[in-house]
């Protein structure tokens, strides 16, 4: 029992550095802005390396930022298991490698690896909001809404124009009479936004504002040399607009995905790792942190776990 015991406690420690991994690659996936799949300045076969490479952030940066742990030499102390240790750890384990292939872990299985405080924590750190739910989580403002509904039927016209290929005066014409139709629609969809600016309060202002790829003020709907040039559908998109008069950039006009189910993953593969972790070697605990944002529990994860590529010598 006592090999078995070690072979497990290794095959923890080989693992647990694969699941946080998958836990960055599921927090990146589900937090970080990007361009609706569908917008010009969209690439759907970029990975997220790319991606990062193109904000300007490299592997070596988020290296960076990652807490250390002055006593993380002290993490592959070796712990001497009791059985019920022992097949708690098998329960991790298993629990862990279907957590490295992404994929939902059974309750009948969490049960047996996870004690009553642990599943506790799982619903606790789900229940804490990331800042992009609270953002984002509620959709688009009620504010907002007969405005881009009137931006959507502006770009429809406006597409019907840009589709025309003309060969004949009345074709010109038809096309000029669609450029200020577009245009007239845009008109009316500002004078839509203007009207729900000056009557909405600080903190509908605000929401408004979190949700528009354009910084707007009063002056935006009162002074002429900050009017929109509505006939080429120079107006303000909100976050997941497909298109193409929408900023390019993913901070100002991208969305998060904040799906609920790549969200408990995360939670679960964290308790995973914390328990697995705690369970297996003989820890110089660090001081609690109050679970305040998924960020500090993810970097309180971290943290933890520093252990896994800095000390790679066999037991």
């Amino acid at each position: 029992m006592i090999y078995d015991a070690i072979v497990e406690q290794q095959t923890t420690r080989m693992l647990v550095g694969d699941l946080v991994r998958v836990i960055d690659e599921l927090d990146n996936e589900n937090y970080t802005l990007r361009l609706h799949p569908k917008h010009p300045g969209n690439d759907d076969k970029e990975d997220l390396t790319d991606y990062y490479k193109k904000l300007g952030i490299t592997h070596e940066e988020e290296e960076e930022e990652q807490i250390t742990y002055d006593g993380a030499e002290d993490f592959v102390r070796k712990k001497k298991l009791t059985l019920d240790e022992y097949e708690r750890l098998k329960h991790l384990n298993e629990a862990i490698r279907l957590g490295i292939k992404r994929k939902t872990i059974p309750q009948t299985l969490l049960t047996k690896a996870l004690t009553a405080d642990e599943l506790k924590r799982i619903e606790d750190l789900y229940d804490v909001p990331h800042y992009y739910e609270i953002l984002y989580g509620d959709g688009v403002p009620d504010l907002l809404k007969v405005y881009t509904q009137k931006v959507a039927k502006a770009d429809f016209v406006y597409g019907q124009k840009e589709r025309l290929r003309p060969k004949t005066p009345r074709g010109w014409e038809n096309k000029r009479r669609l450029r200020k139709k577009a245009a007239s629609l845009y008109e009316s969809a500002i004078e839509t936004l203007g009207e729900s600016w000056s009557v909405a309060d600080p903190k509908e202002r605000n929401d408004i504002q979190v949700w528009l790829d354009t910084t707007i003020d009063d002056d935006t709907f009162t002074n002429p040399d900050k009017r929109f040039v509505t006939e080429d559908g120079n107006v303000p998109r909100v976050r997941g607009s497909s298109s193409r008069h929408s900023d390019n950039n993913p901070s100002r006009s991208g969305l998060p995905k904040l799906s609920k189910t790549i969200k408990r993953k995360i939670c679960v593969y964290t308790v995973l790792v914390e328990a697995a972790v705690q369970l297996a070697f003989d820890l110089p605990m660090p001081e609690p942190v109050p679970i305040v944002d998924s960020e500090s529990a993810r970097l309180r994860l971290k943290s933890l776990l520093n252990f896994h590529d800095s000390h790679t010598e066999p037991w």
